[in-house]
């Protein structure tokens, strides 16, 4: 996995991760990935495409949502989301400002999310 995208296996890292990015102030790009979905490994690559470029204050995060499920549904529940598969989420502060799923996770897709203002 990338080193810069970190991953989340518990709700407890998550909320860990959502706590510290709240005291920063920063952005925080969620990738929800199925490692059994073609379409989730060619979003996947697109993700890793748009880490290369991506704001340095964006930190990005991973749930692989087969084998962390819990951490998925939490997700999905704490930003009024509904689950998809593969999905990306953009959270400043305690809301998701964008979010995008399948097809629609594209490296030009997150780069004008992370370039748009609130």
């Amino acid at each position: 996995m990338d080193d810069e995208i970190l991953s989340i296996t518990s709700v407890e890292k998550l909320e860990d991760l959502l706590r510290d990015h709240r005291k920063r102030g920063d952005r925080l790009l969620l990738f929800k990935h199925s490692t059994a979905c073609p379409i989730s490994a060619s979003a996947f690559e697109e993700v890793r495409a748009f880490s290369r470029e991506k704001p340095e204050a964006l930190k990005m995060a991973m749930v692989l949502v087969i084998e962390h499920r819990a951490v998925s549904n939490a997700i999905a529940d704490r930003f009024g989301v509904e689950h998809q598969s593969p999905q990306v989420l953009l959270i400043e502060g305690d809301r998701a400002r964008w979010h995008a799923s399948h097809w629609d996770i594209t490296r030009d897709r997150l780069l004008e999310a992370v370039a748009d203002k609130p």
